[in-house]
């Protein structure tokens, strides 16, 4: 099998409307929610939440696009943007932010650096590239 490269072009993961995952989804490429995820999602691209998605526990991710709802604890390294319509509660650290009229944000927001980013984020990086390995 062909080794994961961190850069994958073109791989999109997709959870579509109608699944529920409960627990842990780290992927190294872009990933859509159209469905349900309660527990943690980490990658290392970016996440767009569509407008049936919802996401309700820890978000990492690099980028961040968010027309559903999404509640919890949420890092971003570089950008996240609440769009029109989209439903945010909970803690929000990233590195810089774009909230549209019409977006419901209710919580806080820490703007941080990347080094605490990278911080935050060690353990999961450390897991994907091990699994990465593992593939081989």
């Amino acid at each position: 099998m062909a080794k994961l490269d961190n850069n994958q072009i073109n791989e999109i993961c997709r959870i579509s409307k109608g699944t529920r995952i409960e627990g842990v989804v780290r992927t190294t490429s872009d990933i859509r929610v159209d469905g349900e995820v309660v527990g943690t999602v980490f990658t290392t691209g970016r996440l767009v939440l569509g407008e049936t998605g919802h996401v309700s526990g820890q978000t990492l991710c690099t980028n961040l696009d968010v027309w559903g709802k999404l509640e919890g604890q949420v890092y971003v390294a570089e950008i996240a943007s609440f769009k029109a319509a989209c439903v945010f509660n909970g803690e929000l650290h990233v590195g810089r932010l774009s909230v549209e009229l019409g977006a419901s944000y209710d919580g806080t927001c820490n703007m941080m650096q990347p080094e605490e980013f990278e911080k935050v984020t060690a353990s999961y990086q450390q897991k994907t590239e091990l699994a990465a390995e593992e593939v081989d």
